[in-house]
């Protein structure tokens, strides 16, 4: 069974990888600079959880998703919710046993808007350009710490979003298991 529960789960984890490399390109390529922000003080991890810590340790965790390298986590006994707010998912992963990524998904424009709120207190509000304007189909904000980075999409057309928050260390590092499990 361990051996079928792990062929389920690695096209999942492929997903969610890809979503993740998906949503950095969007903010990374000309295209899709939307917003950005530096971050004055560097949460450097979430949740009061420290990038590069064993999850495997924390009896908050529970293991949903192991794999070889990645291992995906979920904070036990509560349904996910992100600063209070109530959210689809909120999955912690770890690469080679270090803590290095948050992928939180939700829908709904009043959600999108409570997590805008709470990322522009937390971190620091976007600025926006002169005379431009942040709204369409595909919205996308960056904060970059020295040590953390969070990404927001947000698609207009269903309304859903996806915010990540990683390590600018240790994400890197799943792009190579990406294109491990590629083979």
């Amino acid at each position: 069974h361990a051996e079928e529960s792990m062929t389920t789960t690695r096209p999942l984890r492929n997903l969610y990888l890809l979503l993740g490399i998906i949503g950095v390109s969007m903010i990374a390529t000309p295209q899709g600079l939307h917003a950005k922000r530096l971050i004055d003080q560097d949460p450097n991890g979430f949740a009061g959880i420290e990038w590069g810590t064993l999850l495997s340790s924390r009896p908050d965790l529970v293991l949903v998703e192991p794999d070889d390298r990645i291992n995906t986590f979920q904070f036990q006994d509560t349904p996910p919710r992100f600063d209070n707010i109530a959210v689809e998912s909120l999955k912690l992963l770890s690469i080679d046993g270090q803590f290095a990524r948050v992928m939180i998904r939700y829908q709904g424009s009043l959600f999108h808007k409570q997590i805008m709120e709470y990322l522009e207190t937390q971190f620091g509000e976007i600025k926006l350009r002169p005379n431009s304007m942040m709204r369409g189909l595909n919205q996308g904000y960056l904060w970059r710490g020295s040590n953390t980075e969070i990404n927001l999409n947000y698609r207009g057309l269903g309304e859903r979003g996806f915010v990540m928050f990683q390590s600018r260390i240790l994400a890197p590092r799943f792009l190579d298991s990406l294109s491990e499990h590629s083979h």
